[in-house]
């Protein structure tokens, strides 16, 4: 097939540039980048946009870090007695609620980004309550303490209940 298209001065430059830095025809960039172009499409339609948006925006903020669950498990096994740290957690928590203000108009948005920073697996259980799947027991207490204080700046009125490494958080808000 042949195919004819028109190009603005920039983007014949571009080309120029690639061909020559290539060392292959004009003809040969153009079906790479179509290539290119086409795998990217096919992996973009496999990411969850909201989520992709949420890691930019954390992660630009460099308040933010990519941390393997290797090394928090490691951290949090250390950890002797988990409930004297739920107050600093807690208070992290509110810290947090204040910062976010009223950026989420629901409990399961606020709890969807906490899902996105990995720190848990989400499971709504009704419109209302929602079940959280961590690693360990220590990871579901601290949260637990996280989501408390945020949620109390936050304005969500909230139950939490935990059985082992889940919690399960009921919005009383509506």
């Amino acid at each position: 097939m042949r195919l004819t298209v028109n190009l603005d001065d920039e983007t014949s430059e571009r080309l120029e540039g690639l061909s020559a830095a290539e060392g292959v025809s004009k003809s040969q960039i153009v079906r790479d980048a179509i290539g290119h172009y086409d795998r990217l499409q096919r992996e973009w339609e496999q990411v969850e946009e909201e989520r992709l948006q949420w890691y930019v925006r954390l992660l630009a903020s460099s308040e933010h870090i990519i941390l393997d669950v290797d090394h928090l498990d490691t951290l949090l096994d250390a950890v002797e007695d988990p409930e004297a740290l739920v107050p600093t957690w807690r208070d992290i928590g509110r810290r947090h609620g204040i910062e976010w203000g009223s950026q989420f108009d629901s409990l399961e948005k606020k709890l969807r980004v906490l899902e996105y920073c990995n720190l848990f697996r989400i499971t709504a259980l009704d419109d209302e309550q929602f079940a959280l799947t961590f690693n360990n027991e220590t990871e579901a207490t601290l949260i637990a303490a996280f989501i408390e204080g945020e949620c109390e700046e936050l304005g969500f009125d909230i139950d939490i209940r935990q059985i082992d490494r889940k919690l399960v958080v009921t919005d009383r808000t509506g």
